[in-house]
């Protein structure tokens, strides 16, 4: 069985932490188009990614969907529902895989403790946050093409794979243009190769010449996302 510690989240808790969690921690699998929540939906359960990507989405009344974040192994889908329970965006399943799942009720418990758990998940808002904020920046000042390739090589670095598994509606759906226009984008690329579904980055570095500053901004941003300084002792829990 894999370990819930596959999850970076997971893995940097203290022991103590983590171990009052793991009998409460479910293995579940995830397959990609799978709806995991709609705005308004109230959150039961919190998911620590391990193998699977989870997309996080702006719904708007127009019917229109922009993809706003993805989240992998370093993260976590429902941060918002340790404070509150009810959701603001869709979350749903990109690339298949597994993942853990434990209660809302179980976290707020643990939470209420002044352990470390909180402030896990007050540092992962904050770097959700922060890849909400570049996506709607990067999507009103960067052009389809390069928008396109951040893509890709997001969803790789996520997936730890070379091969995506999209569409190109799927990919429109995911940037909030016209399927034409990511077909035309594609033709701009290099370094990749498609055909039936697939997409293969056969060079990165092809691939990053044509990405905008964004995919940069966030990897130099990443180690510190990762490095959470949890310090149980000093860091005191809210009360709910």
């Amino acid at each position: 069985m894999i370990s819930p510690k596959v999850n970076l989240l997971l893995e940097q808790l203290p022991d103590a932490d983590f171990q009052r969690l793991l009998p409460d921690l479910q293995l579940i699998s995830l397959v990609a188009g799978q709806h995991l929540a709609e705005p308004g939906d109230v959150h039961e359960k919190i998911i620590f990614p391990v193998t699977a990507t989870i997309g996080i989405a702006m719904v708007l009344s127009d019917g229109c969907v922009i993809e706003t974040a993805m989240i992998g192994r370093e993260g976590i889908s429902g941060v918002r529902a340790l404070e509150w329970p009810t959701g603001l965006h869709r979350i749903y399943v990109i690339e298949s895989g597994l993942a853990y799942s434990i209660s809302r009720s179980r976290l707020l418990q643990e939470a209420q403790t002044g352990s470390a758990i909180y402030k896990m998940f007050f540092l992962a808002s904050i770097q959700t946050l922060r890849r909400i904020s570049l996506e709607m920046a990067c999507s009103h000042f960067h052009s389809i093409d390069q928008r396109l390739a951040r893509w890709l090589l997001n969803r790789s670095d996520l997936s730890g794979s070379i091969l995506i598994k999209s569409t190109h509606q799927g990919i429109a759906d995911a940037l909030g243009v016209r399927r034409e226009a990511v077909t035309n984008a594609f033709r701009k690329l290099h370094g990749i190769e498609y055909q039936r579904g697939y997409i293969e980055i056969q060079d990165d570095s092809l691939l990053k010449n044509d990405c905008c500053e964004c995919y940069f901004s966030q990897k130099e941003k990443q180690p510190h996302q990762l490095a959470l300084p949890f310090h149980a002792s000093t860091w005191h829990a809210p009360n709910f």
